[in-house]
Parts: C-alpha cells; structure tokens; sequence
C-alpha cells in the first residue's frame, strides 16, 4: 500500500473516531448495525432470528406456494413469471456483492468530499446501495424478459 494512501485511511479513521465522539461540534455518524452487533450481541442474534422467521422464510415460502398453485391449476404463465422473480429476487443477494464492489469503487475518491474523510461510512453506503439497487434491478430485467417473450409468443400465434 503506497504511503499516500496509508496516511489517508489514517487521517480518514481519525477523523470518524472524533466524529463518532462528537467532537468539534461535527456532526455525529452513526453506524448502526456494526456497532450495534459489536456492542450488543445477544440483541443481534434475537434480529437476526426475527428477520429470518419473520422475514425471509416466510416471503421465501410464499412464493414456493404461489408458484406451486400456479402450476397445479395449470396456469403455466402466471408459474413461469411468478418464478423467474422468485428466482431474480434470490440471486439478488449474488448481484449485491457486484455492485458492493462497483460502488465501493465509485464511491471511494469522494471519501473527503461526500463523507467528511470516513472510509467505514462510504463503505456503509456503499452496501446499502447494493442491497437496495440488486433485487430492483433484477427484478426489471426479469419483467423486461417475460415481457419480451410474452410478446414473442403472441407473433408468432
């Protein structure tokens, strides 16, 4: 790692540390979930649970369901689109670790600018924009593509 950048990420930390202190009358930044982890265990594995009971297997089943009953009545169509979004919205977690790294790489020459020198909060927003941008973006792509072979299929009837 050049020395530039070393001293930058130095400085850069630094300046978080003070921010997070409330220093300097700065504005204080709060990294939510990290901190929250770190600090409070327990209180993360009980979310974590929450999320993935309440959350995540419930949707994730729902549409197994959906999907299912589409096809039982024999409604091939209505199968085929309800499961090429399930099938977007599950990859959507591969395609954030993508645009992770885009925006990340995007984002990092406005560290100074934009996030007044902390690299942890250019990072913070960067994976927000992947979590937020992945599944809206397959979830288009899939629509755009059923309704291009929709369309397809109607020509040629």
């Amino acid at each position: 790692m050049p020395d530039e950048q070393r001293v930058v990420e130095v400085v850069a930390r630094r300046r978080f540390q003070r921010d997070r202190a409330g220093g300097e009358g700065q504005e204080r930044h709060h990294a939510s979930w990290p901190a929250f982890r770190a600090k409070h265990p327990r209180g993360h594995r009980i979310t974590g649970r929450i999320y993935v009971f309440a959350g995540a297997l419930p949707a994730g089943l729902l549409g197994l369901y959906i999907g299912w009953r589409t096809a039982r009545r024999r409604r091939f169509g209505d199968h085929r689109r309800w499961m090429a979004r399930s099938f977007a919205l599950a990859m959507s977690i591969v395609l954030s670790r993508v645009v992770n790294v885009v925006a990340t790489i995007v984002l990092t020459p406005q560290v100074d600018t934009t996030f007044p020198g902390s690299a942890e909060l250019m990072t913070y927003s960067a994976a927000s924009i992947g979590v937020w941008l992945s599944p809206f973006l397959l979830w288009v792509v899939a629509d755009l593509l059923l309704e291009r072979r929709d369309q397809g299929l109607v020509r040629k009837k």
